[in-house]
């Protein structure tokens, strides 16, 4: 087994290893063993640790998906991490309609 396979499994919890193995054998049998290895490497580069975050990185690199703008927001909008978790602020700004009413 490559040392980067290695390097990924060892750093996934005991509930995720049979998740990651099974994704694995199948991103092999889909498309070979060296796309699956391709996609633990960028993994790592993320610091994924999860079947899902390779599912998810497999679909970036070999679906033909493309890569939307980014959207402009409104100048108006406030940060979230001005807002935080008080939800009397999310209320607040809905009320302003900036969002819109509900």
């Amino acid at each position: 087994m490559p040392e980067s396979m290695k390097q990924f499994i060892e750093g996934c919890s005991s509930s995720e290893t049979g998740k990651v193995l099974k994704i694995l054998a199948e991103l092999t049998d889909r498309t070979g063993f060296d796309t699956a290895l391709n996609t633990v490497n960028h993994a790592l580069c993320y610091g994924a640790k999860d079947a899902d975050s390779l599912k998810n990185l497999y679909r970036k690199i070999y679906s033909d998906v493309p890569e939307l703008p980014p959207i402009p927001l409104d100048a108006n909008l406030p940060e979230v991490e001005q807002m935080g978790t008080n939800l009397i602020a999310y209320d607040t700004f809905l009320k302003k309609g900036c969002v819109g009413n509900v």
